[in-house]
């Protein structure tokens, strides 16, 4: 994930093997980007992942992020250099995103 104005935080799936599909990185990742946008201030993210990367890439459009573009040959893994997906998420989209549902428990009450 990256700012347009601060660091850029790369997880490594590698990393967390033992704890795969568990709901870990989502939760991790979700209370990173509030913390992001709410203490941060920062206005937009971006995620650079490998476009075989089907879990991340499914987790991350989950979460709100939205494909803005294809990087050709951003990664290298074992001497092959990979295309990766720019995914972008704002934090008025954020706000939205985290208020739907709200909205659809409002919606079912009535």
């Amino acid at each position: 994930m990256r700012s347009t104005t601060g660091p850029t935080i790369i997880p490594r799936s590698s990393d967390f093997n033992n704890h795969c599909r568990k709901g870990y990185a989502r939760e991790a990742l979700k209370a990173t980007i509030t913390f992001a946008f709410r203490n941060l201030k920062f206005h937009r993210l971006t995620a650079e992942i490998e476009k075989d990367n089907l879990p991340a890439n499914k987790m991350v459009k989950k979460i709100g992020f939205r494909k803005e573009a294809v990087a050709k040959k951003l990664f290298c893994s074992d001497g092959k250099w990979n295309d990766a997906f720019i995914l972008a998420l704002t934090a008025e989209e954020w706000v939205i995103k985290r208020m739907q549902p709200m909205h659809r428990l409002a919606a079912a009450d009535s």
